[in-house]
């Protein structure tokens, strides 16, 4: 800040004032990155010591975070020092903990634009969000494709039945409807919540369409999921989808979460636990990703134009929700 000293001068016949300023400092920026984004831009008189709590606020993967460099692979800055340049900062990360042999090359070009650096930038889920939509064609339930649905949840190992979720019942692919005995959509993300939240023309979204037994379809309704164990578990007020499908639930869900974050749909409207995100992550990690969830996921790209990530790259799940949970340490 710039200080004005007044003078006063005394000579015959009166009294004359004149002012100056103090010569400025010189001021040095500091640029803060998270990945490749530039976070903020900070300012320090040349000389003064720039305060490390002054970043506190940067959002940073907490549970990889290490420390603060002037390079991307530098030692910990030493914030003790006065600051005599402009310095450029960057978060590092714990990368023996963490999986970044993330090949996004694979699956042609669908996930061109991603690098290793995106894993770690505060923009990685809004660029996943735009990636998911571009080439999207989601429609209402009623337009839903049961031929997608009849192609998506062949079992592997039984060509010309349906796999169906929650009770793992296998059932002619053509014996689709609305009966007792016959296999017909399930929303995982309920249609009434959709509905609810103003997203009624994209209730027909294939990845959250799956083939189930009509009845306990009518008996699960809308109920919110619920963890337990075992096979699945439909109570009064909740719903456990078994040991062999909460990890394609899980799934689902994050990629919903994604999709359609700006309608308000949360994690507390579709999991009734109060540690729901840990219920998030342990079923997406005691129940991996398999050939037929694999299998689902490329015929859903092939016929709706987008991809689950979750189910593509699972450990893609600990960058984007680093807030609610942790990497699991090795």
């Amino acid at each position: 800040m710039k200080k004005l000293y007044i003078f006063v001068v005394l000579f015959l016949g009166g009294i004359f004032l004149y002012g100056c300023n103090e010569p400025s400092k010189t001021t040095h920026t500091i640029k803060v990155y998270v990945g490749n984004d530039l976070i903020n831009n900070y300012f320090v008189e040349d000389g003064s010591l720039f305060d490390k709590d002054t970043l506190d606020n940067i959002n940073v993967n907490k549970s990889l975070f290490l420390y603060w460099s002037t390079s991307k692979d530098g030692e910990e800055y030493t914030f003790s020092l006065p600051v005599e340049s402009d310095l450029s900062l960057y978060a590092i990360y714990d990368t023996n903990t963490i999986d970044l042999n993330i090949d996004f090359s694979k699956y042609g070009n669908y996930y061109r634009t991603f690098s290793i650096d995106d894993l770690m930038s505060n923009n990685l889920f809004s660029k996943l969000k735009t990636r998911l939509y571009q080439g999207a064609s989601i429609s209402k339930y009623s337009s839903s494709n049961w031929k997608t649905v009849k192609r998506a949840d062949i079992h592997p190992d039984n060509p010309g039945m349906v796999w169906r979720i929650y009770d793992s019942g296998l059932i002619s692919v053509n014996r689709n409807g609305g009966k007792d005995g016959e296999w017909n959509k399930e929303h995982v993300i309920a249609k009434a919540w959709l509905e609810k939240i103003r997203l009624e023309s994209k209730t027909g979204d294939q990845h959250n369409l799956r083939a189930a037994d009509v009845t306990l379809n009518r008996g699960r309704d809308s109920k919110r999921f619920k963890d337990g164990s075992g096979t699945y578990i439909n109570s009064s007020n909740s719903f456990f989808p078994g040991d062999d499908h909460k990890g394609d639930v899980a799934r689902i869900i994050m990629y919903m979460m994604v999709m359609y974050s700006d309608s308000g749909l949360t994690i507390n409207k579709i999991i009734e636990n109060t540690n729901n995100w840990e219920v998030l992550l342990k079923w997406h990690l005691e129940d991996p990703v398999d050939q037929f969830e694999i299998h689902r996921n490329q015929v859903i790209y092939e016929d709706q134009g987008n991809r689950n990530p979750f189910i593509d790259y699972p450990s893609l799940t600990y960058y984007v929700w680093h807030d609610q949970y942790g990497y699991p340490q090795s």
